[in-house]
């Protein structure tokens, strides 16, 4: 039997462990081809699935899961996954692009839990930048109730919902702000992935008053920035303190300079950081 007729040739139901056992003998003798070797295996492990849903007299629904569940374990998959088939293509009634966003939107939580997981599994520095990051935006996206947040624009937020409320609309968390005159107000009410109505005020992060800084941008001996109360960014080769003038002053003879507009701090997702002055200090960490 060539590959061709190997792929081909379609499987049988063995009723009994002779029958199977017959046909997997069959098979193994078949084995004097590589390309031959693929289906060997595919078409033994197939007629071993159809004995025993004989055997346990599965229903269309239990094999149906049974089959997934072959393909989990023999890929050693650990997270939700889909099949997508092409022949969904030639009918109308079958939305793909449709189907592939349900899907993200169910995974999202098992994402977002995973990220946290591997943020809490693994250093920071061990981990390349861009995937910290992603990990970051997914773990953002578990909105926890009494935890704070980022929103755009530079919104402090506190979520105060239980996510487990199903039934209260598309937009079912419920969030609260903070500001410095009125404390926590409102009601701020989110998707369950941060999202906001009204897109700038989208959950940026999680909640940090501080901006992030690209120490590359700056000299060697930069050891802080910091934001004075006209927005403009300064640099200090030495910590500076908050002074009676309402201002940001190295000790006498450390040097600092103004920050360029394009190389201030930002915030997490590169938007301009709009928060307080007086928390705008960032301290340079051992290497860094």
């Amino acid at each position: 039997m060539t590959e061709q007729e190997m792929r081909d040739a379609k499987v049988p139901w063995p009723k009994t462990i002779e029958e199977l056992t017959d046909y997997i003998n069959i098979l193994s003798k078949e084995h004097d081809d590589y390309g031959k070797a693929v289906y060997i295996m595919s078409k033994a492990a197939t007629a071993t699935f159809y004995y025993m849903s004989h055997v346990v007299g599965a229903s269309g629904f239990q094999a149906s899961v049974a089959d997934l569940d072959i393909l989990r374990r023999t890929r050693s998959i650990e997270s939700p996954f889909a099949i997508i088939t092409g022949e969904d293509m030639l009918y109308p009634q079958y939305d793909i692009i449709g189907k592939v966003k349900e899907y993200l939107t169910e995974w999202e939580t098992w994402a977002s839990k995973k990220a946290k997981k591997n943020m809490e599994e693994n250093e920071q520095g061990n981990v390349h930048p861009n995937v910290w990051k992603r990990w970051e935006e997914l773990a953002a996206k578990i909105l926890e109730p009494g935890k704070e947040y980022l929103a755009a624009p530079n919104w402090r937020m506190r979520c105060i919902s239980d996510l487990r409320m199903e039934d209260e609309g598309e937009y079912s968390v419920v969030m609260e702000r903070y500001s410095k005159v009125k404390g926590w107000e409102g009601l701020y009410y989110y998707k369950k992935d941060g999202t906001h109505r009204y897109k700038e005020h989208n959950i940026i992060g999680p909640w940090n008053p501080k901006p992030v800084v690209d120490w590359s941008l700056y000299s060697k001996w930069t050891q802080a920035v910091a934001m004075d109360k006209n927005g403009i960014w300064h640099w200090f080769d030495a910590r500076p303190v908050l002074t009676r003038a309402d201002t940001w002053n190295a000790f006498k003879g450390y040097l600092s300079g103004i920050i360029p507009p394009e190389y201030a701090p930002k915030n997490a997702d590169g938007s301009k950081w709009e928060g307080d002055w007086e928390d705008s200090l960032v301290v340079r960490e051992d290497g860094e």
